[in-house]
This record gives structure tokens, sequence and C-alpha cells, in this order.
């Protein structure tokens, strides 16, 4: 019974080794410029809480892919590349955040005269995300669109000379959600001019993860996901079996003695 219960135990620590911690919730926040004259920004945007850590992607300093600072100030494994042909800036007079707390994020821009990628790398296998895409164009710019573009799904932002400083959705920044990394932990989206202007603007980006990794918790079948039990389910069921195997040992013993 000792080793029973020896064997019992050493299932348990097995099974409680290999638990995966999901990553639900993460955040990574992006905006771009050139670090010696853009100013940080710690807003939240449309997500997260004010004073949260922003990566600035750097157009001078930055070789892709450029590793990522999780919202919380912790790091994180995920990279990013981002194409563009340069970085731009909107001159103040024109710029619907001027002296607003969100200046810094809105003001300074990667800009594309063609479609460009976004390319994250290293994240939560076969995970899904929800996209946060941020573009504003200067108030006297003529035509102001840019189209993103990601799992199937494209959005026109638009900048009418009479937007305010606020974050309008379809005007300054969208959000897409259910995007899926795929196997190897990849997820894209493009951004390019639209069908009436001659540039794309990127002024920032946040991804938040909102599952975690479908290997972590199920098997892809026919209807989706298939549950996997629990460790401690699996390891009380492990417990069950040595059992029953200990037992119809002993019974066997038992009805060979009684026929004799």
């Amino acid at each position: 019974m000792k080793n029973l219960f020896c064997g019992a135990l050493a299932a348990v620590i097995i099974f409680n080794c290999s638990t995966a911690e999901a990553s639900v919730g993460d955040l990574i926040n992006i905006q771009f410029g050139l670090s010696d004259t853009t100013p940080s920004y710690t807003g939240q945007a449309m997500y997260g809480d004010a004073g949260q850590t922003w990566n600035l992607y750097d157009a001078d300093v930055d070789t892709p892919p450029v590793s990522l600072t999780y919202a919380s100030g912790s790091a994180s494994d995920v990279a990013v590349s981002v194409s563009f042909n340069t970085i731009g800036v909107i001159n103040k007079r024109y710029d619907r955040f001027a002296g607003t707390a969100d200046d810094p994020l809105m003001r300074y821009y990667a800009l594309a005269y063609e479609t460009s990628a976004v390319d994250f790398v290293n994240l939560d296998a076969d995970a899904t995300y929800t996209l946060y895409v941020y573009s504003q164009q200067a108030v006297n710019a003529i035509n102001p669109e840019t189209l993103v573009t990601a799992g199937g799904t494209s959005v026109t932002l638009s900048n009418p000379s009479s937007a305010t400083p606020l974050f309008v959705n379809g005007y300054n920044y969208t959000s897409i959600s259910d995007l899926r990394s795929d196997e190897s932990g990849n997820l894209s989206f493009t951004y390019s001019p639209g069908s009436n202007s001659q540039i794309g603007v990127l002024n920032g980006i946040q991804l938040l993860q909102t599952s975690a990794s479908f290997a972590d918790v199920g098997i892809e079948g026919d209807d989706g996901p298939m549950p996997v039990p629990e460790p401690s389910t699996t390891a009380l069921m492990s417990i069950g079996a040595l059992f029953l195997a200990r037992y119809e040992l002993f019974r066997k013993k038992k009805d060979e003695s009684i026929s004799l």
C-alpha cells in the first residue's frame, strides 16, 4: 500500500508541474516617433489604464523585429516589425490633439505610400487577440484615409476636418476582435492609403490577448476546442486506476486461495 501511495503522489507531482499558465489580459502598446524628439506617451488611449507603458518604435535606432514590453512594464518575448516609408509629425497648427494628454500618441506616425505590414512574432500560439489601431492625419490633409486590414476585416479610417480631439471609432481609431495567432505565435495586419488618399498613417497600436492558447486548453475538433481534464482531475483518475488495479490483484489472489 505504501508503494501504491508513493506512485499516486508521483503522478500528482508530474501533472501539476505541466500546468500551463494563460496570458489572457496581456496588453502591448506601441507608439511611433524619434527617441530624441517624441515625448513618451503613458495614456490609456482606448484600452488599459493611465500610466501604462508604451513602446516607442524609433525609426532612427530600431532594427526590426523590435522587442516589446507589456503595458504593465514587465518584459515580454514578443517582437514586432513595421514596414513604412518614413516617420512623420503633424504641425501643431493642424494637430487636433495639440495641447492634450494624447498628443504624444496622435501627433507622430509611421507613413506608407502603399500597402505595408505589421508583423508580431513570439505571441502565445493559437490564441485570440483584439487589435486597436490609431490613425490621424493633419486637419488640412486632402482626402485623409487609411485602410486597415486584419483577419479578413477591412476598415477605412477617415479624419474629417470637423473632427474633435477625441478618439472616435471610424475616424481616428478602430478595433478588430477575434484575431488568432498561428501555430508559431505570429500575427499580422496591414495598413495602406485609402481609396481616395495618397498616404496611409499609423499613429499607434494596442494588442490585447483575449484567450489562452487553444493548444493549452483543448484539442481542436469539429465543434471547436475540446476540453481537456484539469491536471488535478487527471491525477485523481490516475490514483483511482491504481487502486482498482491493486484491488483486482487482491481479489484474484483471494479467489485462487478459496479454490484451493
